[in-house]
This record gives structure tokens, C-alpha cells and sequence, in this order.
């Protein structure tokens, strides 16, 4: 048989440059470790919730999925082609015959009844479906209300059509959990369980693309998918004064499970960022260069599983973020330092009441009070609201108020008790002297009258005020 390989003249290229990816023994310090989740785990036995914020918005997009169409019957051209010129008439193809015979209620309806039978089969939820289908509607409906967009020539009642159908179950099927602010457990990672933690210490392969140098990356050099934009994003990153450590996502083995298109996916983010604080704190980074369709399910995914490994407490204080350009990577961790360290002030609320005061009911009686002090604008509590406050805790006022002063002592460094005026010439911070002085004067010395005490009395107020960073702005380099 004849060979058809051909002699070419001169030199063989030479094979392309590869590089040695691998863990620096010596940078140890900056190793990052992460738990490897392949699923979660939830028991609702009465209520469920979704965290609007995080739940992607589904679009009926005519410039994915036509909405109307024209057909025409095809004839032959005098070349022999098929051509639309010719006899014939045509017709224009809509769905309005469609909309007619369904209401928008009826596609609700269907919805609910399919995502109930998920819940229940998937063993998600001990609620009877008697009971969970109202749930599940409410949650329907709201969805349909601010998250379905139908762009024209397509109207809302047009999501009981495939793709639409399916992507609203599976994003509301993916984003139902427990609702803890009626008690329920929160949703918690199922982990891997032949393999331990993953680490940056695994590292170790050989590659062909182009690679960068980082400083403060436990493995040697930064692996890059695109001409410019992860060199870019990797240098913001490994010059931020907030950052620790960091990894590039390549051999890492670092994926989030991720449900679209009717299947189980993997879920690979760009970037694991730890950030300088005292506790364990980590950012999951994202840099989005091209177009994606799925982007909004995947980060939808990265959250819950934020959220769950959160839930757990076992592995550290995460968060995730999207850049949509490099230029925005400061912005996003300067905003994560932020967030992750009122979410560790917040921690470590909880956890002194129960080293001080015991575990019950001081445990959870600090997680609630750690999230009002997160939730508050001035990140405080006010003497004036403490009694309504205790009510919407579900504690005792005594309790309350025996836990922010247990809080307030300064070796605990997480509350400071403060005096403020609202009104009057002496409009806000009231020294500590200032108190002493009046105290003493009315009470021991009585050298203060009782109108002169009143009126002084009326204009301050005790304030419990979070002492921590995370109510001040980062220092950050330009």
C-alpha cells in the first residue's frame, strides 16, 4: 500500500514549552485548603424559604427561542434550488391560539404540583404534600411576579413551553431550603468522604499554556485560560493588601455541583482567595471574560454552597464574587473583607455567650443577636428597643440584656457599651465621665435637681455598639 506521508525540507519544530505546576515547599504559609462538597443535605419537617437574592432570573428571550415565526411551501427555482419565490402563500406562526386555551394560573399550578413531587421524592422535605403544595405555590407565584421576564413577542403564560418549563423548576428546585427563621435546620454539605480536604499542597502537573509568577501562592505559577484578563485579575489579586494567599483553580480539583439543562454539572470558579483576618475567612473568585448562558445558575451554585459550608462552621468563613472585568477585583474583595468580617464578629458573638454563660439558650440566642447587630444599619442595639428586640428573638428582656453586657466587657473586644444624645447641645457621644459625674451628683450627692436630672436623662441613651472592623472602611493601597 502506498505511504501518503510526504518529505517536507528542513528542520522539525520543536515541541512546544512546557511548564512544571507544583506546591512550593517553602511557601507553606500560603496554602489553601477546601472541602470537597458533592451534594447537600436538608430535613424540612414544616417550612420552606428561598433567598430571593440569590435565585437567577429566567428570561424568554426571542433571541434564544423564537417566539413567532413565517412559513412558506418551498418551490423550485429554475436552477434547481429550493426558493421561497414563487407560488404560495405566507403564513405567519404565533402562539396566541395557544394563549387562549391557558391561563398563566394554570402554568403556576403545574409548576408547584411538579416542584412538590421533587421535594418529596428527593427526600428533601417530612412535610405531607397537602401542606407543601400551598407553600410551593406562593413560592410559584412570587417567582412568576419579579423573576420571570418575558420579552416580546413572548408573554409570561408562554413558560409552560420547553426550555422555559424546565429552567423555572430547576432553579427554584435548586434554590428551595429550609426556612430557619421558623426554626428549621439549615441546608449542610455532604462531603466526599475517600478523600479528605482538598489542598494547594496537591497541586502537580505539566502544562503547555501560558503561565504568571504569583508572590503570595503557595504553587509556583498561575496558569492562564485567556490572553489577558486571569494574568490581569491574578495581578489585582496578589497585590491586594486584604489578601493572604491565593490559587489559581488548575489541578486543583476545586468544583461546586452545579443542576441546569436537566443535567448534574461541575462547576470550576477561576480563583480561592484567603483573606487576612484572624479567623479562617476565604473568597471564591470568578472572573467573567466571555459570555456565558449559564452564568446565573452557576453562581447560584457557588452561593448555596457558601451558604451551606457556612452552615456547617467546620471549614472556615466563605464568599463568592463575579468580576466582570479585572478592573472591578479590588472592588469585589475590599467588599468580601467587609462581609466576612462582620460574618466572623458575628461568630464570635455567639461562641463568648456560650464560653461566659453556657449553651443553652445562650447558643442560639447569640446567633440571632449576632445577625440583628449585622442587619442593623449602625451595626448596634439600643437600650430604648431592647424589650421589642427581645420579643422578635423569641428571649426574655432579662436575657437580652444580660447578653450585651456580658458582651461589653472589654476583654471579649466584640461590643462596646456607649451613651449617646439624639438631640440637644450635646448631639452625640456622651463621654463616660459625663455619665459619672451625673450619676453621682443625683444619686449620692444630690446636688442635681430632679428637673435638671429628667431632662438629661431623656436625651441619652445606652447604645451596645459593635466593636470590629467590618463597621469601618478597609485601609487599602491605590
Amino acid at each position: 500500500m502506498p505511504s501518503t506521508c510526504t518529505k517536507t525540507d528542513g528542520p522539525t519544530p520543536p515541541p512546544p514549552k512546557r511548564d512544571h505546576i507544583h506546591a512550593i515547599p517553602e511557601k507553606a504559609k500560603h496554602e489553601i485548603k477546601f472541602p470537597r462538597v458533592v451534594g447537600y443535605t436538608q430535613s424540612v419537617r414544616n417550612r420552606i424559604a428561598v433567598n430571593w437574592d440569590e435565585v437567577p432570573i429566567t428570561k424568554l428571550d426571542p433571541l434564544q427561542i423564537p417566539g413567532e415565526t413565517q412559513v412558506k411551501g418551498l418551490s423550485i427555482s429554475t436552477q434547481g434550488r429550493m426558493s421561497l419565490h414563487g407560488p404560495g402563500r405566507l403564513d405567519r406562526v404565533t402562539l396566541e391560539a395557544f394563549r387562549k386555551k391557558l391561563r398563566p394560573q394554570r402554568v403556576m399550578f403545574d409548576i408547584a404540583s411538579d416542584l412538590t413531587r421533587v421535594l418529596i421524592t428527593e427526600n428533601k422535605c417530612e412535610v405531607p404534600a397537602h401542606k407543601l403544595f400551598p407553600q410551593s405555590f406562593r413560592i410559584v407565584e412570587q417567582y412568576f411576579a419579579h423573576w420571570v421576564k418575558p420579552i416580546h413577542p413572548f408573554e409570561a403564560v408562554d413558560s409552560w413551553h420547553s426550555p422555559f418549563y424546565g429552567q423555572i423548576l430547576e432553579r427554584l428546585r435548586t434554590n428551595i431550603q429550609p426556612d430557619t427563621a421558623e426554626g428549621e435546620a439549615p441546608e449542610i454539605p455532604i462531603y466526599e468522604q475517600h478523600r479528605g480536604l482538598g489542598s494547594s499542597a496537591d497541586v502537580d502537573f505539566w502544562t503547555s499554556r501560558p503561565v504568571w509568577p504569583a508572590e503570595r501562592s503557595h504553587v509556583n505559577y498561575v496558569v492562564a485560560d485567556t490572553r489577558q484578563w486571569e494574568q490581569s485579575t491574578a495581578y489585582f489579586v496578589d497585590t491586594h493588601p486584604l489578601v493572604r494567599s491565593f490559587v489559581k483553580n488548575a489541578g486543583l480539583g476545586f468544583a461546586v455541583p452545579c443542576f441546569y439543562a436537566g443535567q448534574e454539572h461541575e462547576y470550576v470558579p477561576d480563583f480561592i482567595i484567603r483573606l487576612e483576618l484572624e479567623r479562617a475567612a476565604f473568597l471564591i473568585l470568578e472572573c467573567k471574560g466571555r459570555p456565558d448562558e449559564h452564568k446565573d445558575d452557576k453562581a447560584a451554585a457557588a452561593r448555596r454552597w457558601v451558604n451551606a459550608v457556612n452552615a456547617d462552621e467546620r471549614h472556615g468563613l466563605w464568599d463568592y464574587a463575579v468580576a466582570e472585568h479585572p478592573s472591578q477585583v479590588n472592588e469585589k474583595i475590599t467588599a468580601a473583607f467587609k462581609k466576612l468580617t462582620l460574618a466572623a464578629a458575628q461568630a464570635s458573638i455567639a461562641e463568648y455567650l456560650v464560653q461566659q454563660l453556657g449553651q443553652r439558650p445562650w447558643a442560639s440566642l447569640g446567633r440571632r443577636l449576632g445577625c440583628h447587630f449585622g442587619k442593623s444599619d449602625a451595626h448596634e442595639v439600643r437600650f430604648s428597643e431592647l424589650r421589642s428586640l427581645a420579643e422578635s428573638l423569641g428571649c426574655s428582656f432579662k436575657d437580652l440584656h444580660k447578653a450585651v453586657e456580658t458582651l461589653s466587657n472589654p476583654d471579649a473586644g466584640l461590643v462596646e457599651r456607649m451613651f449617646v444624645s439624639s438631640t440637644g447641645p450635646r448631639l452625640g457621644s456622651v463621654s463616660h465621665e459625663e455619665v459619672a459625674r451625673m450619676v453621682r451628683g443625683f444619686y449620692l450627692d444630690h446636688s442635681i435637681p430632679q428637673g435638671d436630672w429628667g431632662a438629661w436623662a431623656r436625651e441619652v441613651q445606652v447604645v451596645w455598639r459593635l466593636r470590629n472592623k467590618a463597621v469601618q472602611e478597609p485601609k487599602t493601597s491605590n
